[in-house]
């Protein structure tokens, strides 16, 4: 790693972690444009079935849990069956299981897909 890219790095870290994570006032954020200019990895861009909402997130929090954020309060897929979203964090997220209604569950943020049909795209 050169000189650049740590400095780069060291002011990513620097946003992400900065309370509340606030905006830069000096950095211009655009408001729609096609997700091959907001710089997702294609391996992301690809994925089939994730609204553009969710790779919009993941890329402005620059987290790959952040692609649930927007799925908060909606319908998902998890292992144990459909259920609604109700919590993300980094390692872990809530689940109110669609089957087990007294009590909620908790998963990786990879297991989660989000539900076909309930964006528009």
């Amino acid at each position: 790693m050169n000189q650049a890219e740590l400095d780069a790095a060291i002011e990513q870290a620097n946003r992400v972690f900065s309370r509340g994570h606030v905006r830069a006032p000096s950095i211009e954020y655009p408001t729609s444009v096609p997700v091959s200019t907001l710089g997702i990895p294609s391996s992301v861009a690809a994925e089939e079935g994730w609204p553009m909402q969710c790779k919009e997130a993941q890329q402005r929090f620059a987290q790959p849990h952040a692609k649930l954020f927007p799925l908060l309060g909606r319908k998902v897929r998890t292992p144990a069956g459909p259920g609604t979203l109700l919590q993300v964090f980094a390692e872990r997220v809530m689940v109110l299981l669609d089957s087990e209604l007294t009590k909620c569950s908790c998963f990786s943020p990879v297991q989660i897909e989000p539900v076909s049909g309930d964006w528009p795209r």
